[in-house]
């Protein structure tokens, strides 16, 4: 932690272009929301991106998790959960709602890579498996 930055990470985050990241990922996470906030059985874990933040991910509220999560990562579907590995020392006594965050909060991926058609395969996996009852 006493040590400087690094020439070449100097270097490359002069040459990288992040507003046009942060913007792709915001570009991302709404066409994400734009679909998945519709969905049955799920809601947003935030129900507006506010102005000034880049998500990394997208994350979602999900009704019956045991239900959705396995079928999704089946179908390859980049998914992560809230606190999938949670600390062992956190339980309810802690931190209810992170154990509650990491049974029910679904995560995408809307990084600044993602094109638009792995974002509508995304969505059709998604959507369809929601849908399901």
């Amino acid at each position: 932690i006493h040590t400087t930055i690094s020439f070449p990470s100097k270097f490359i985050i002069k040459m990288s272009d992040l507003s046009s990241s942060a913007q792709l990922r915001r570009e991302n996470y709404l066409q994400l929301d734009a679909v998945i906030a519709n969905l049955p059985n799920c809601r947003p874990l935030f129900t507006k991106l506010p102005e000034n933040i880049v998500p990394w991910v997208y994350p979602v509220y999900i009704d019956h998790p045991e239900r959705h999560f396995n079928k999704l990562k089946m179908e390859g579907v980049p998914i992560w959960r809230f606190g999938e590995i949670l600390d062992p020392d956190i339980d309810e006594k802690v931190c209810l709602i992170s154990i509650e965050y990491r049974d029910h909060i679904f995560q995408f991926p809307c990084h600044q890579s993602l094109t638009n058609h792995e974002i509508m395969w995304m969505l059709d996996k998604i959507s369809r498996t929601l849908l399901e009852n």
